[in-house]
């Protein structure tokens, strides 16, 4: 989030581990192994587009959160840097978690598109506005499985632990 990527801690711990967000990644890969271990451990700095639509990302991700938390009337809890407790080198860090007794009851992971920035990501005629969303057979919206998106949810949780 907006706030850790603020944090050198988080930017240290986050650095000597893999996060949920680079598993994509190496799930994906066939070949050049050692050049995909190279970019894992030299995460350079986004430039150009990718630094523009992660920034528009972030300034947009707490009012997203309080639109989640006022729609669905509940609470959002944010958590920071999960790193996997019997797996240290896996880290995560979601954008919230939906309590409930105490245990995470839902992972949140708020996606603030910039292609969006004048329309929604869903219309009011079911139109999907990014790619990275797809209809079932039955009509339900769901992430593409082959989207980094899918993995990283998928990653979070894992990682988070949900029963």
């Amino acid at each position: 989030t907006h706030e850790q990527s603020e944090s050198a801690i988080w930017h240290v711990e986050r650095a000597v581990r893999i996060s949920a967000s680079r598993a994509h990644a190496i799930k994906t890969r066939r070949s050049n192994f050692d050049q995909l271990a190279v970019s894992l451990l030299n995460e350079k700095p986004l430039t150009g587009k990718a630094r523009t639509n992660v920034l528009y990302g972030s300034k947009n991700e707490n009012s997203a959160r309080e639109m989640y938390q006022n729609i669905g009337n509940v609470s959002v809890e944010q958590c920071g840097l999960v790193i996997h407790p019997s797996q240290p080198w896996l880290c995560a860090s979601p954008d919230g978690l939906l309590m409930g007794d105490g245990k995470p009851l839902r992972v949140i992971e708020i996606k603030c598109p910039i292609s969006c920035k004048n329309k929604p990501i869903i219309g009011s005629d079911r139109e999907i506005n990014v790619s990275y969303i797809q209809k079932t057979s039955t009509g339900f919206l769901e992430l593409k499985k082959t989207h980094t998106y899918y993995t990283q949810c998928q990653i979070l949780i894992l990682y988070i632990v949900l029963d």
